[in-house]
């Protein structure tokens, strides 16, 4: 019975998160998930598709949750055959385009996380745009080991 109520409760909060309260649905998940913990780490990664259905540029700036200490954008590039991870300060939506964060590309890393983190069933986020606007989503944990986060982010070393 509890398993029912958390899984409606999952349901309204990812509808309810998914279409970018504050930026008027202009900010659109289309998929996304974090990392589950690996045991001992104390960071872990998040991947997210988004789709940007306003008329003018989301130029993301800022990206908080309650369940890590700070997130940071960060992108992968190859650097003299060697790939590299930097953070960057932001990213850019434009205006009708979509953008994936994914593994090996853009994706937010969290930093400082806690045990209670491998406990949770989604991680509610909230990203900020360089003009304000604002938008929050709700992504699922998975498992990189029960085939949902194929190819996911350098086996927990950063």
């Amino acid at each position: 019975m509890i398993r029912a109520w958390f899984l409606v409760l999952v349901a309204v909060l990812t509808t309810a998160c998914s279409g970018g309260s504050d930026a008027q649905g202009e900010l659109k998940m289309l998929d996304g998930w974090v990392r589950s913990p690996i045991p001992g780490r104390t960071n872990t990664a998040a991947y997210i598709s988004l789709s940007n259905a306003s008329d003018s540029d989301w130029t993301l700036v800022s990206v908080t949750t309650d369940q890590a200490a700070r997130v940071e954008l960060h992108q992968h590039s190859e650097d003299g055959g060697m790939m590299r991870m930097r953070k960057v300060d932001s990213v850019t939506i434009a205006a009708g385009r979509s953008m994936e964060l994914m593994p090996g590309g853009y994706h937010l890393m969290l930093f400082d996380i806690g045990e209670h983190l491998a406990h949770v069933k989604a991680v509610a986020f909230e990203f900020t745009a360089a003009d304000g606007r604002q938008a929050r989503f709700l992504l699922p944990l998975r498992s990189v080991l029960d085939g949902e986060g194929k190819g996911a982010h350098h086996g927990g070393m950063h």
